[in-house]
């Protein structure tokens, strides 16, 4: 029998925030901030769960709202089967291309197609994904992913929409604007930045040398720390605070910007050029001349020497009110602080279906495999 859901009344409206307890609001945030979290062989609950609980006890510091500002639960849902439908296509082993005439709803067909065929039947026809990245992300099922997942307003590995956590002193709508930006590309730190396949390059390709990189490649890892990085706020590796002379923490930091390299130089083979538009749109930022060296030579301007890991919070923060900044760094050192540093034991693939997309998780090799 499936389990009732806590934080809904019998006749299957949300109940209220007012109107649950603490252990009920927490069971229903669980699947976005720490619920299942166990802590391994102790069987306890995560430290993102117990931060969750303290916030609903206490009413104060930081909380999960209850679902009821979720507009419409079947959006979330149709979304997740997408999702769960575009990966199992691709773990179907079709020749992914990069075409972009094609419409969602026919990637969905087709992914739809390989999902009921089995994994051994490919799909009717390529599959397209208008852009591939790569990325530095925690797995799926981990403290580290649901945590970051919450804060952005949404799983890249469901396609759901999820409850973010409040924050005093900032209104949802605000809080929803102000991390718009990274929401689309869900939870992760980028090692390579999107790119479109050139024509004689395919996923089974990229797959392939993304692997093959990733075995030379050792786990490490990695303490983060909040930080404002120029007009936006991150998680950074914690060694770059300039607060301790820890050795360990400066390896791990070589560590992430060495896999960083290896994927720029390793899979720039694969990628096709920049056009003219794209080549002006990333200048217009206003790029210095090492910054433009590296467009052109890489595709990207924030690489190799100008690299910085970092995981994105929000997006530009240049017009907002100084008290509204203060809150949202406050409330994310609280939000992270109790997660174990992070470790670094694979490397993850995404992709952008369709031009305009949401970036969605498909797949995870491992370092050292």
């Amino acid at each position: 029998m499936r389990e009732q859901d806590p934080t809904r009344r019998a006749d299957g409206t949300v109940k209220p925030l007012a109107e649950q307890t603490p252990r009920e609001s927490v069971a229903k945030a669980g699947p976005m901030a720490g619920a299942g979290l166990s802590s391994g062989a102790s069987g306890g609950t995560s430290p993102l769960g117990e931060l969750a609980s303290r916030g609903l006890a206490t009413g104060s510091g930081l909380s999960n709202p209850a679902l009821a500002n979720v507009a419409d639960y079947s959006d979330a849902h149709q979304a997740r089967q997408q999702s769960l439908l575009a990966r199992s296509a691709f773990k179907a082993g079709p020749r992914i291309t990069n075409a972009t005439n094609t419409s969602s709803g026919q990637l969905i067909a087709a992914a739809n197609a390989a999902y009921q065929e089995g994994p051994e039947i490919r799909p009717p026809g390529p599959v397209p994904m208008h852009r591939f990245a790569i990325y530095l992300s925690p797995a799926p099922d981990t403290a580290w992913w649901k945590a970051g997942s919450s804060w952005l307003g949404r799983d890249a590995a469901t396609g759901q929409v999820v409850s973010q956590p409040l924050i005093p002193g900032v209104s949802m709508s605000t809080q929803q604007r102000l991390t718009e930006a990274p929401r689309r590309y869900g939870w992760h730190a980028t090692l390579r930045a999107p790119f479109t396949l050139a024509e004689d390059a395919d996923a089974v390709m990229l797959q392939g040398r993304l692997t093959a990189l990733c075995r030379e490649r050792r786990s490490f890892l990695l303490p983060l720390r909040v930080a404002l990085l120029g007009d936006f706020l991150a998680l950074v590796p914690a060694d770059t605070a300039g607060e301790t002379q820890d050795s360990d923490n400066a390896d791990n930091t070589r560590d992430s910007d060495a896999l960083a390299r290896s994927c720029v130089s390793h899979l720039h083979a694969l990628a096709a050029p920049l056009s003219p538009a794209e080549l002006a749109r990333r200048r217009a930022s206003g790029l210095t001349p090492e910054q433009d060296r590296l467009l052109q030579r890489w595709g990207y301007p924030y690489v190799m020497d100008q690299f910085r890991l970092h995981f994105s919070l929000t997006g530009s923060l240049r017009d907002v009110a100084p008290e509204t900044i203060a809150a949202l760094q406050d409330a994310a050192e609280q939000w992270f602080a109790a997660l174990p540093p992070l470790r670094v034991d694979a490397v993850s693939l995404f992709a952008e279906p369709t031009p305009g997309a949401d970036f969605l998780y498909l797949d995870r090799m491992e370092l050292g495999a």
